[in-house]
Protein backbone atom coordinates (compact mmCIF):
# COMPACT_ATOMS: atom_id res chain seq x y z
CA UNK A 1 0.00 0.00 0.00
CA UNK A 2 1.21 3.42 -0.81
CA UNK A 3 0.39 4.82 2.70
CA UNK A 4 3.75 4.10 4.92
CA UNK A 5 2.28 6.32 7.62
CA UNK A 6 0.21 3.39 8.45
CA UNK A 7 3.12 1.49 9.99
CA UNK A 8 6.10 2.02 12.53
CA UNK A 9 9.87 0.13 12.54
CA UNK A 10 8.85 -2.02 15.23
CA UNK A 11 5.08 -2.71 13.86
CA UNK A 12 3.56 -6.42 14.14
CA UNK A 13 1.58 -5.00 11.67
CA UNK A 14 3.80 -4.63 8.64
CA UNK A 15 4.45 -7.83 9.73
CA UNK A 16 1.07 -9.44 8.90
CA UNK A 17 0.57 -7.02 5.90
CA UNK A 18 3.46 -8.39 4.60
CA UNK A 19 1.76 -12.17 5.03
CA UNK A 20 -1.81 -10.40 3.43
CA UNK A 21 0.40 -9.70 0.41
CA UNK A 22 2.11 -13.73 -0.02
CA UNK A 23 -1.52 -14.80 0.46
CA UNK A 24 -3.04 -12.09 -2.55
CA UNK A 25 -0.38 -12.95 -4.77
CA UNK A 26 -1.46 -16.55 -4.78
CA UNK A 27 -4.99 -15.84 -6.50
CA UNK A 28 -5.09 -16.32 -10.19
CA UNK A 29 -7.82 -13.82 -10.57
CA UNK A 30 -7.53 -10.62 -10.04
CA UNK A 31 -9.85 -9.84 -7.04
CA UNK A 32 -12.72 -6.69 -7.67
CA UNK A 33 -12.36 -3.88 -5.32
CA UNK A 34 -15.72 -4.30 -3.85
CA UNK A 35 -14.67 -8.08 -3.09
CA UNK A 36 -11.19 -7.19 -1.56
CA UNK A 37 -12.11 -5.34 1.81
CA UNK A 38 -14.36 -8.35 2.79
CA UNK A 39 -11.27 -11.46 1.67
CA UNK A 40 -9.15 -8.60 3.45
CA UNK A 41 -10.59 -8.84 6.81
CA UNK A 42 -11.25 -12.59 6.65
CA UNK A 43 -7.69 -13.46 6.02
CA UNK A 44 -6.79 -10.62 8.60
CA UNK A 45 -8.68 -13.03 10.60
CA UNK A 46 -6.84 -16.14 9.40
CA UNK A 47 -3.73 -14.93 9.72
CA UNK A 48 -4.12 -13.26 13.32
CA UNK A 49 -7.06 -15.11 15.16
CA UNK A 50 -8.66 -11.59 15.96
CA UNK A 51 -12.54 -10.60 15.02
CA UNK A 52 -13.84 -8.50 13.03
CA UNK A 53 -15.06 -5.52 15.10
CA UNK A 54 -13.65 -6.63 17.94
CA UNK A 55 -11.26 -4.86 20.52
CA UNK A 56 -8.27 -7.47 20.59
CA UNK A 57 -4.96 -7.74 20.65
CA UNK A 58 -2.89 -10.95 19.25
CA UNK A 59 0.99 -10.97 20.15
CA UNK A 60 3.25 -13.14 18.09
CA UNK A 61 6.77 -13.89 17.54
CA UNK A 62 9.59 -13.28 15.27
CA UNK A 63 12.26 -15.44 15.90
CA UNK A 64 13.48 -15.80 19.08
CA UNK A 65 12.85 -13.21 21.98
CA UNK A 66 11.60 -10.79 19.41
CA UNK A 67 7.92 -10.21 20.35
CA UNK A 68 5.86 -8.29 18.16
CA UNK A 69 1.92 -7.32 18.20
CA UNK A 70 -1.12 -6.57 15.83
CA UNK A 71 -4.88 -5.08 16.84
CA UNK A 72 -8.38 -5.69 15.30
CA UNK A 73 -8.70 -2.01 15.38
CA UNK A 74 -5.50 -1.06 13.37
CA UNK A 75 -7.13 -3.16 10.75
CA UNK A 76 -10.76 -2.27 10.92
CA UNK A 77 -10.55 1.42 11.26
CA UNK A 78 -7.57 1.90 9.93
CA UNK A 79 -6.03 -0.18 7.34
CA UNK A 80 -9.20 -1.67 5.40
CA UNK A 81 -10.57 2.40 5.16
CA UNK A 82 -7.25 3.43 3.89
CA UNK A 83 -7.20 0.33 1.16
CA UNK A 84 -10.74 1.69 0.37
CA UNK A 85 -9.58 5.10 -0.59
CA UNK A 86 -6.96 3.57 -2.93
CA UNK A 87 -9.44 1.34 -4.71
CA UNK A 88 -11.78 4.37 -5.34
CA UNK A 89 -9.29 5.99 -6.68
CA UNK A 90 -9.39 6.43 -10.64
CA UNK A 91 -5.92 5.27 -11.69
CA UNK A 92 -6.14 2.15 -8.21
CA UNK A 93 -4.87 -0.94 -9.81
CA UNK A 94 -3.75 -4.25 -8.65
CA UNK A 95 -0.04 -5.01 -9.24
CA UNK A 96 0.66 -7.21 -12.04
CA UNK A 97 3.77 -9.08 -13.19
CA UNK A 98 6.53 -10.09 -11.65
CA UNK A 99 4.30 -12.18 -9.60
CA UNK A 100 7.62 -13.41 -7.38
CA UNK A 101 9.82 -10.91 -6.23
CA UNK A 102 13.07 -10.93 -3.67
CA UNK A 103 10.83 -10.32 -0.63
CA UNK A 104 9.59 -13.99 -0.80
CA UNK A 105 12.71 -15.18 -0.67
CA UNK A 106 13.08 -13.91 3.18
CA UNK A 107 10.57 -16.20 4.56
CA UNK A 108 11.15 -18.09 6.70
CA UNK A 109 13.30 -15.91 8.81
CA UNK A 110 16.43 -17.97 9.77
CA UNK A 111 16.58 -19.56 13.43
CA UNK A 112 19.80 -17.67 14.19
CA UNK A 113 21.09 -14.04 14.12
CA UNK A 114 24.60 -12.97 14.00
CA UNK A 115 23.47 -9.77 16.24
CA UNK A 116 20.20 -8.41 17.61
CA UNK A 117 19.67 -5.46 15.42
CA UNK A 118 20.01 -8.27 11.65
CA UNK A 119 16.19 -9.38 12.57
CA UNK A 120 15.42 -5.71 12.39
CA UNK A 121 17.70 -5.21 8.93
CA UNK A 122 15.97 -8.95 7.64
CA UNK A 123 12.31 -7.73 7.99
CA UNK A 124 12.99 -3.99 6.66
CA UNK A 125 14.95 -5.52 4.22
CA UNK A 126 12.15 -7.90 3.15
CA UNK A 127 9.75 -4.60 2.87
CA UNK A 128 11.80 -3.11 1.01
CA UNK A 129 12.75 -5.14 -1.72
CA UNK A 130 8.36 -6.39 -2.12
CA UNK A 131 8.41 -5.06 -5.52
CA UNK A 132 11.64 -6.28 -6.74
CA UNK A 133 11.99 -8.75 -9.47
CA UNK A 134 13.80 -12.13 -8.80
CA UNK A 135 17.06 -11.63 -10.98
CA UNK A 136 17.93 -14.59 -13.55
CA UNK A 137 21.09 -15.15 -10.97
CA UNK A 138 22.53 -16.35 -7.59
CA UNK A 139 24.96 -13.81 -8.49
CA UNK A 140 22.62 -10.69 -8.97
CA UNK A 141 20.68 -11.05 -6.28
CA UNK A 142 24.05 -11.01 -3.93
CA UNK A 143 24.28 -7.55 -5.49
CA UNK A 144 20.51 -6.59 -4.58
CA UNK A 145 20.92 -7.44 -1.25
CA UNK A 146 24.08 -5.92 -0.58
CA UNK A 147 23.16 -2.84 -2.21
CA UNK A 148 19.90 -2.60 0.20
CA UNK A 149 22.16 -3.81 3.15
CA UNK A 150 24.23 -0.60 2.31
CA UNK A 151 21.13 1.93 1.29
CA UNK A 152 19.26 1.12 4.80
CA UNK A 153 22.33 1.35 6.78
CA UNK A 154 24.54 3.73 5.10
CA UNK A 155 27.48 1.29 4.97
CA UNK A 156 28.88 -1.08 2.35
CA UNK A 157 28.78 -4.76 3.62
CA UNK A 158 32.02 -6.16 4.63
CA UNK A 159 31.93 -9.61 6.76
CA UNK A 160 34.39 -8.52 9.18
CA UNK A 161 32.83 -5.56 9.68
CA UNK A 162 29.79 -5.10 12.19
CA UNK A 163 27.88 -1.92 11.92
CA UNK A 164 25.24 0.16 14.46
CA UNK A 165 21.92 1.59 12.88
CA UNK A 166 19.84 3.86 14.77
CA UNK A 167 16.80 3.45 13.59
CA UNK A 168 16.92 -0.09 14.15
CA UNK A 169 17.90 -0.31 17.91
CA UNK A 170 15.17 -1.36 19.95
CA UNK A 171 16.62 -2.30 23.00
CA UNK A 172 18.47 -5.29 24.39
CA UNK A 173 22.82 -6.07 24.02
CA UNK A 174 23.96 -5.34 20.60
CA UNK A 175 20.76 -3.37 19.59
CA UNK A 176 21.19 -1.97 16.42
CA UNK A 177 23.74 -3.93 15.52
CA UNK A 178 24.26 -5.52 12.43
CA UNK A 179 27.00 -8.69 12.16
CA UNK A 180 28.65 -8.61 8.31
CA UNK A 181 29.74 -11.65 9.14
CA UNK A 182 25.89 -13.03 9.55
CA UNK A 183 24.65 -11.42 5.99
CA UNK A 184 27.85 -12.68 3.75
CA UNK A 185 28.63 -15.72 5.18
CA UNK A 186 24.94 -16.86 6.10
CA UNK A 187 21.94 -14.69 5.16
CA UNK A 188 23.05 -14.07 1.66
CA UNK A 189 24.02 -17.55 0.96
CA UNK A 190 20.55 -18.81 1.96
CA UNK A 191 18.69 -16.41 -0.01
CA UNK A 192 20.83 -17.53 -3.15
CA UNK A 193 19.90 -20.95 -1.83
CA UNK A 194 16.13 -20.28 -1.69
CA UNK A 195 16.86 -18.69 -5.77
CA UNK A 196 18.34 -21.52 -7.08
CA UNK A 197 15.87 -23.76 -5.27
CA UNK A 198 12.83 -21.90 -6.70
CA UNK A 199 14.24 -21.69 -10.66
CA UNK A 200 14.91 -25.24 -9.89
CA UNK A 201 11.38 -26.11 -9.35
CA UNK A 202 10.25 -23.83 -11.97
CA UNK A 203 11.92 -25.81 -14.44
CA UNK A 204 10.07 -28.98 -13.55
CA UNK A 205 6.84 -28.38 -12.40
CA UNK A 206 5.51 -30.90 -10.74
Amino acid sequence: MEEPALFGVYDGNRIICDRLIEMFSLDVAEPSATQLPDRLAAAVQALTGLLPDARQEQAFKVGEHFDFRTSAAFWQERFIPALQRILQRPDAMFLGDPWAVVADLFDPVPDQWGLRGDLFLWLEMRHSLSHTALPATTEALAGIVQGAYAAITGTKLVARQDTWVPHLAHGGMSSGMMSGEFWCRRAIPMLQQRLAWLRESWRFPA
